[in-house]
């Protein structure tokens, strides 16, 4: 997860986009969890300056929070708080709105 503190933006995307395909599949979930991806993921939603990079983000985010044992991290990440950011800046109806949500209601019943 090396690549997610990387100074180039673009890089830093693509490589969001990749987890992003990744965390698709359950088998993949908990590893992505452990390898520390989730704190990084959350600084995309807070630093990304592109409406894409931080969408890909929380629906990576969104798909890791679907195996229990990530909500904890998240949580410990301080995902909460950019995901309402997210929430009061954006499109109410995008998907990226609808994950967000999803994730900061999956988030409060811990």
């Amino acid at each position: 997860m090396e690549i997610l503190r990387s100074e180039a933006r673009e890089l830093i995307e693509l490589t969001v986009v990749v987890i992003l395909t990744l965390s698709a599949a359950d088998a993949n979930k908990v590893g992505i969890g452990e390898a520390g991806a989730i704190p990084q993921l959350v600084n995309v939603v807070t630093a990304s300056r592109t409406i894409q990079g931080k969408a890909d983000a929380i629906m990576a985010l969104y798909n890791l929070s679907t195996c229990a044992r990530n909500l904890l991290p998240m949580v410990e990440a301080g995902a909460i708080r950019p995901l309402l950011m997210f929430l009061k800046g954006c499109k109410k109806s995008s998907r990226a709105a609808e994950k967000a949500a999803a994730i900061v209601e999956s988030l409060t019943t811990l």
